[in-house]
């Protein structure tokens, strides 16, 4: 059964959780061949059109349809505050200035005197401090909103790892259903030699038997990413990076070595800092939470063990004859630790974000999660071009977002999990908004750090400067609960215990050994033996060891909270056995602190120590007393077998002992000192057990990095949806995460089926072949209602090659089902025209009918930058939506349940409408998502105003305003509550400080809201110059003019086009002062500070606010 307390790592799934099985069920539109058969009948219908394929039966009575669970909200309100209230436990703060330039000394005294500098982000421009003694984090960050020269302050928020909340499992069921046999494969595609392969399921499942004890042992078939099937296609390249941003990684692992990035730009044989980034000696990464390049830390065993695991997960090496096989085995990985033992800041997190994009990251995975807004976060997530994998979160991430998947940027990928029946779990995240797809994620198999780890421990420190010489036994298991049943040993607790107290006791049994038993396990309060048994246990142990009951003294504390025996109690016994029992649940720490101080004394005295029990050192084990007197390190709960198998060289070498399965309770310790400590009991399996959805993460990181291995053009973006849109359909997800699949990263890299390839540009040109099986291309495609899309083709003579539009319930071209339009002349030219009705993804298919060239197919949308009137065939509208006359024309409005919809492709939407004394309040959604609902209200009639106005990250949008029937809060008793459209003006805009920006000379940066994407760049200095790399059929600079304004030179491709003068009387902002058109291609614009000033301005300062380009 689960523990209640927090636990950094868990070693085993699930095996008593008391739910009936759920088994998951296959969609019926997700199998391999959809309504054809098999493979022979899609030949025979070669020779025709897809128009005269035979209908589909719209059933299929070979599965079942499985009840649906449906979304709960777990989280109590009072768990939503204690979740953010860890992330606020933080004394420090990120500030970024309005002046890039600025020091902690320009800020105001009283602030000055509260904070210290700890260091720079110069990537964003800001600073982190840290509060000085007695200065109060909110406090302070109020104070510093005050100060004129602090942009925005927000806390440096500790980040969380995804603990798993652990809640009985509810009584939900689903129908079984046969699987049919075309819906997996369970014919090994590749046959790997790693030994732990055959256990890895969550690769590929053959319906093996799991390994931890379950309701359900056995996996059921085809519940798998299909690894072995995308391995034919691309293990992965080594020109993708994935980046590790958590704790550390053992890089020297067998599993890891071969796929370690290594920093080119460092010479390994130095200490310098060759590439002059500030991380000296960077050579495969670097520990942000140390600031070294230490990325395996002995003191952080607990947290970078675990992050191990992770790195196994995505990219452990295939064929090599050790341990397990990765996703993608051979991509590199990036090691960015961020995390130390106490735990880890957002400034480290986002400086390693910064770090693995300047070094070429393609991707980021991310163990941690923040339930906080962080300005600083989103501005790293949203201005990278890496594709971002996090676990989902906590169990309702609807109820309570978790960032960074909550910006909602197109680039975070966030995770839910299945276990090996398909089943979702019962503590399992759901969110139909803010969880995109699911990937195994319990009782995983991984082979894990090179570490001696065990239950137990036998300690022995010689005498030293500080100490005398002195031996203590830790026993994880606890003694008590070895069973006695036929067929055991029912001597074996016995046994363990005997060899124990042989290496404490230096002296004879008969020499009077006096012994005192700590009972420090008062927190049964049912307990109503006159004895508690924990006591008459050992009691009998120690009385068949050879010390009676005259030897022994008990000393039991008042209550948990209650010091234990005081030092001069124990100094007067020669062997102290401090025994925390099995009452599992400990929600503080045993031996407080107060014993520590005891225990350690009394050790450094020559003492001998036995500490016994599964919760003996929990919330202990960074403490002096755990770390520098037994020389341990904590690694977590948990055990992965029953049975606990003596460690060589130790005092239970060739003992063999076994456990009941409860122990999963028994925490896993190494050494920090094999001379002092040596691990003495140890689970006879070379590999770990883990579970959870920050492992279902890294499963689909390492999917990630095969797409994009196979797919190097295809953005973060793009690659998001393609894992979304091939996953396997499972019923049990349908109402846990968006898309409601499962990863399939065999799907995911093939383009001549849906999900097929994303569009980057609107014309693409490739060869296809009716006689060699190659006869279909697939492209995928994100439209809005009411935009108007024409897809044109054109072939090679003597091809006759189709085309067809399918929409988002299409789940394969081998079908008919879903074809929206087709064109199918007996030539390769043909034409598609539609206007979509309904926002969601679109799939073109190319066709090879007959013959075998090259195709070459254009789309255009209309819906591109430009302003769209309120007569717009492009605006969907829904309800009773009424025409008004304005001085310049019409708009519509309505005052009764409807919306209007728009789908646009650019970074900018504003909504332009009118204001006057009928108008109400309005909800505006983009992307799905709801981000303003402002009042439309105004005493006097206002036309074409700017009613809302955002900036986005650049591709496709739908924006979406629903009525409300609100009516502003100013009103009362109003008959109104209308609201209307008169345009919508989408645009696309670079902004200033592009990644893409090349800057020469001293530019500066300055921030406002009245710049068109909150920020502008500008110099005074002659000859200072920026190049932007464009492309785009016409571009126009947009800059901020003023009194101090001087004269810049525009360049295009490196020819001087023009002199523009910034000037004007009174500051004006987002001026055109240069546009031009542009050839199909990329091309680049220089703009360069002439040192020229007309004779009425002040000053030579030039400025950047945008780009403003069409496509």
């Amino acid at each position: 059964m689960y523990s209640n307390r927090k636990k950094t790592l868990s070693f085993i799934a699930s095996f008593l959780i008391t739910c009936s099985m759920v088994t998951p069920v296959y969609a019926k539109d997700t199998s391999l061949v959809q309504g054809i058969g098999a493979e022979s009948s899609t030949s025979n219908l070669s020779k025709l059109k897809k128009s005269q394929w035979p209908s589909e039966s719209e059933t299929d009575s070979s599965s079942q349809t499985a009840p649906q669970p449906e979304a709960e909200t777990y989280e109590s309100s009072s768990n939503v505050q204690a979740i953010k209230d860890a992330a606020n436990a933080t004394d420090r703060i990120i500030v970024k200035y309005k002046d890039s330039t600025l020091k902690v000394s320009a800020l105001s005294s009283a602030i000055n005197a509260q904070v210290e500098e700890v260091k720079e982000l110069p990537a964003l421009s800001s600073k982190v401090f840290k509060l000085t003694q007695n200065s109060k984090l909110l406090q302070v960050i109020d104070e510093l909103k005050k100060d004129p020269n602090v942009l925005y302050a927000e806390p440096d928020f500790k980040l969380l790892t995804p603990e798993i909340v652990k809640e009985q499992a509810s009584q939900k069921t689903q129908s079984k259903a046969a699987l049919k046999p075309e819906t997996f494969n369970t014919t090994k595609a590749v046959s790997p030699n790693d030994p732990l392969y055959p256990k890895q399921w969550y690769l590929h499942n053959t319906g093996q038997k799991v390994d931890v004890p379950t309701n359900e042992p056995y996996a059921t078939p085809g519940i798998d990413i299909h690894a072995p099937e995308a391995w034919e296609i691309t293990q992965g390249s080594s020109d993708v990076t994935i980046a590790v941003i958590t704790a550390g990684t053992e890089i020297t692992n067998p599993d890891l070595i071969d796929n370690i990035w290594t920093n080119p730009n460092e010479d390994p044989s130095t200490d310098n800092d060759d590439d002059n980034n500030g991380y000296p000696n960077d050579i495969h990464g670097w520990d942000f939470a140390h600031h070294d390049n230490t990325l395996f830390d002995g003191d952080d065993y607990v947290a970078d063990f675990r992050s191990t695991f992770y790195s196994q997960f995505i990219a452990a090496s295939m064929n090599n004859e050790y341990g397990t096989i990765g996703v993608a085995p051979k991509v590199k990985l990036m090691p960015l630790k961020v995390f130390s033992g106490q735990g880890g800041y957002l400034s480290d997190a986002i400086e390693a974000i910064y770090y693995a994009e300047a070094n070429g990251a393609k991707i980021a995975f991310l163990s941690w999660l923040l339930p906080n807004y962080s300005q600083e976060l989103y501005e790293a997530v949203s201005n990278s071009k890496m594709l971002f994998v996090v676990g989902a979160g906590v169990q309702n991430a609807d109820y309570l977002p978790m960032y960074p998947k909550a910006y909602h940027t197109d680039n975070v990928l966030s995770v839910n999990s299945v276990d090996h029946t398909g089943q979702f779990p019962s503590y399992g995240t759901v969110g139909k908004v803010n969880v995109d797809v699911a990937a195994p994620g319990l009782s995983l198999t991984v082979k894990g750090a090179q570490v001696q780890a065990g239950y137990g421990a036998e300690i022995h420190k010689y005498a030293g400067l500080n100490n005398a010489e002195y031996k203590a036994i830790y026993n994880g298991i606890g003694f008590e609960t070895l069973p006695i049943v036929d067929g055991l040993d029912p001597k074996q607790s016995q046994d363990m215990f005997n060899q124990a107290m042989k290496f404490l006791d230096d002296y004879e049994p008969s020499k009077n050994v006096k012994v005192l038993f700590v009972q420090d396990d008062k927190f049964d309060p049912w307990a109503s033996a006159e004895e508690d048994p924990l006591v008459a246990t050992y009691k009998d142990l120690l009385d068949k060891a050879g010390y009676p009951e005259s030897q022994i003294d008990v000393f039991t504390p008042a209550d948990i909270t209650e010091n234990g025996p005081d030092l001069s109690t124990m100094q007067s016994h020669d062997i102290v056995i401090w025994a925390t029992g099995t009452k599992f649940g400990a929600v503080q720490e045993l031996i407080t602190e107060t014993d520590r101080t005891n225990l350690t004394a009394y050790l450094n005295g020559g003492g001998r120590l036995m500490i016994t029990g599964p919760d003996s050192i929990d919330y202990i084990q960074s403490t002096y007393f755990v770390h520098d007197m037994l020389h341990l390190r904590d690694l977590g709960d948990g055990t992965n077998s029953d049975i606990a198998l003596g460690v060589p060289s130790t005092i239970y070498d060739n003992h063999r002992y076994q456990m009941n399965y409860f122990s999963v309770s028994t925490t896993n310790v190494a050494s920090n000192d094999p001379s002092i400590t040596k691990v003495n009991l140890a689970s006879p399996s070379d590999f770990y057990t883990y579970e959870g959805e920050d492992a279902a993460a890294a499963l689909a990181a390492g999917t990630a990095g095969l797409v994009m291995s196979e797919f190097p053009s295809m953005d973060a973006a793009a690659v998001r949806k393609r894992i979304m849109n091939s996953g396997t359909s499972l019923s049990s997800l349908l109402n846990m995460n968006a898309s409601g699949k499962m990863i399939n990263a065999f799907r995911a890299l093939t383009s001549n089926d849906i999900p097929g390839t994303p569009l980057h540009d609107s014309t693409v040109t490739k060869k296809l072949d009716a006689n060699v099986g190659e006869s279909d291309d697939v492209y995928t495609l994100d439209l809005s209602a009411g935009e108007s899309l024409t897809a044109t083709l054109t072939g090679d003579a003597g091809t006759d090659f189709d085309l067809y539009l399918y929409d988002s319930t299409a789940s394969t071209v081998k079908s008919k089902k879903g074809i929206l339009a087709k064109s199918e002349s007996d030539s390769s030219t043909e034409s598609i025209t539609y206007t979509v009705t309904a926002t969601g993804t679109y799939y073109i298919n190319v066709r090879a009918h007959q013959g075998a060239g090259s195709y070459t197919l254009h789309l255009n949308s209309s819906n591109q930058a430009g302003t769209f009137q309120d007569t717009d065939n492009s605006l969907i509208y829904n309800g009773q939506w009424s025409t008004a006359n304005s001085t310049t024309g019409t708009f519509r409005q309505i005052n009764a349940a409807g919306s209007v919809e728009f789908g646009f492709r650019g970074n900018q939407i504003e909504w332009i409408g009118t204001k006057n004394q009928n108008q109400g309040i309005a909800d505006v959604y983009i992307d799905g998502n709801k981000v303003a609902s402002p009042s439309l209200y105004s005493k006097a009639v206002l036309y074409e105003q700017t009613l809302f106005k955002q900036s986005l990250s650049n591709g496709h949008h739908t924006i979406k305003i629903v009525w409300t029937g609100q009516s502003d809060p100013s009103i009362t008793n109003s008959a109104y509550s209308y609201i209307n459209v008169d345009a919508f003006r989408a645009t696309t805009l670079m902004r200033a400080n592009d990644p893409s920006a090349v800057f020469n000379g001293p530019w500066g940066s300055a921030f406002s809201e009245s710049y068109s994407r909150g920020e502008q760049r500008f110099t005074q200095t002659k000859d200072s110059s920026v190049v932007y790399t464009i492309s785009g059929s016409a571009v126009t600079l947009l800059v901020n003019t003023g009194k101090d304004r001087g004269k810049a030179d525009i360049y295009i491709d490196d020819q001087h086009i023009a002199n523009v003068d910034l000037y004007s009387p009174t500051t004006t902002y987002q001026v055109p002062v240069f546009t031009t058109a542009l050839s199909k291609g990329k091309h680049t614009l220089k703009v360069v500070n002439s040192g020229i000033k007309n004779d009425k301005s002040t000053g030579t300062l030039i400025t950047i606010d945008s780009l403003h380009f069409v496509d």
